[in-house]
């Protein structure tokens, strides 16, 4: 409470001093109070309309803001619509690969046109629709080979295709 008083009388002294500085009270005894307040009337006025414009901006710009958060969110939901649009459909040598990649490190039997695999390769990588089938040694073969087949269904069967067509099940 005291500091009010003391800020409200130090304005007080200041306004004073102003009002009494001698080109300003000259200013103010010479010309009649009600001229300064008939000059005064417009520019109040002026400025009350300015403030009820001031005030439809700002509410015209808030629903423009809203307006277009609404289209960058109609935007974005029509992209992600066109980058659905434009996916590469799933092939058949996509699924069989997905199928085969859950199969890692495991043993299969492959069967071509003319018979099996006398051994059973494992399956130890699945990439761009090629599964790489490796063959360690063993007591019945001194060599180890590896097999690289793609994974599409040429001939309508299950499985995996090699260019002499061996099938992987």
């Amino acid at each position: 409470m005291k500091i009010m008083f003391a800020i409200a009388a130090s304005v007080i002294l200041i306004m004073l001093a102003i009002l009494l500085h001698t080109p300003v009270k000259d200013f103010l005894w010479v010309r009649p109070w009600w001229h300064s307040t008939f000059v005064a009337v417009p520019a109040i006025v002026l400025t009350l309309f300015e403030l009820l414009h001031s005030r439809d901006a700002n509410t015209l710009r808030a629903e423009a803001n809203q307006l277009r958060k609404q289209l960058d969110s109609e935007r974005n939901m029509h992209l992600q619509q066109i980058a659905t649009n434009t996916q590469k459909p799933i092939t058949q040598a996509d699924k069989n690969a997905e199928t085969l990649r859950k199969h890692i490190r495991s043993r299969v039997v492959v069967s071509e046109r003319h018979g099996n695999w006398s051994t059973t390769p494992e399956i130890v990588e699945v990439s761009d629709n090629i599964v790489t089938l490796f063959t360690p040694t063993s007591y019945s073969s001194s060599s180890a080979w590896c097999v690289k087949v793609h994974c599409d269904d040429d001939d309508g069967g299950p499985g995996c295709q090699d260019q002499n067509r061996p099938s992987i099940s």
